[in-house]
């Protein structure tokens, strides 16, 4: 039973965290709320200040689409820009040059019903986009620590899920052989 509330409670704080960074990335012409802006009205108790902020966090927008949140300034920026799905869970590469993500914009044959989605890397300008996972679709893709491979999983057979590996230089995608639940 506490374990079944501990989820619960996960699950809540984790739909509050991307209900707040969707909203950050709604196309507005809203700037960033700025720093030092707590009032009884907007209490903000323990909020990191802006200026310690820095780097870029990128997020699967309510929009559908991919975007990059400077974490300094809250400046947007739109990178990707498909029609028919959404774009989700983007993780940045080693380099922080590209994202590799998933996308509800293709659709696979899914016998087993295991969610298979696009996997797809793009450079972070937007530039570039590709689709990694062929016809086969996959789930819970992750950069190599060197950043020359992408790790995911998928179903070669469109039944068994294994773990491929993608050669980011080459282009090729192999069977690894290993049970790759997503």
């Amino acid at each position: 039973m506490t374990h079944t509330i501990v989820e619960r409670l996960r699950v809540v704080l984790m739909l509050a965290a991307v209900a707040v960074l969707a909203q950050a990335c709604s196309p507005t012409d809203q700037g960033a709320i700025p720093s030092g802006s707590a009032s009884p009205a907007n209490p903000r108790l323990g909020a990191v200040p802006a200026s310690a902020l820095a780097g870029e966090i990128a997020i699967g927008g309510s929009d559908g689409h991919l975007w990059l949140i400077n974490a300094s300034t809250g400046a947007r920026l739109q990178v990707t820009h498909g029609q028919g799905g959404n774009d989700f869970d983007p993780h940045w590469s080693p380099d922080g040059r590209q994202l590799v993500f998933r996308s509800t914009r293709f659709h696979f044959p899914d016998p087993e019903g295991i969610g298979l989605d696009g996997i797809l890397i793009v450079n972070r300008d937007g530039s570039n986009e590709k689709l990694i996972s062929g016809a086969r679709g996959g789930l819970a893709a992750a950069w190599s620590p060197d950043g020359r491979t992408i790790a995911y999983s998928t179903a070669f057979d469109q039944v068994h899920e294994r773990l491929a590996a993608y050669d980011v230089a080459t282009g090729k995608t192999r069977d690894l052989g290993i049970y790759g639940e997503g």
